[in-house]
């Protein structure tokens, strides 16, 4: 079994510099959301994923950051 973390960060601009919100200020606008996954040797990852932005319907422009997890 090994496990992942999974960031998801919407793609929020700021207003004021034009640029993409911070993890600072995702936070702020719950703009971010962090899992652990727990994958078992035949789960797909890729189901997974979709399982995590299922549970998020109402993000529009995103992006996932993968990290593998060594416990």
């Amino acid at each position: 079994m090994k496990e992942i973390k999974l960031i998801g960060r919407q793609n929020i601009i700021d207003p004021n510099t034009g640029k993409i919100y911070d993890d600072v200020g995702l936070c702020a606008l719950d703009g971010i959301k962090k899992a652990i996954i727990r994958l078992r040797d035949d789960d797909n990852l890729n189901d997974e994923i979709e399982k995590f932005l299922d549970n998020n319907p109402d993000w529009e422009g995103y992006k996932i950051e993968i990290i593998p997890l060594n416990r």
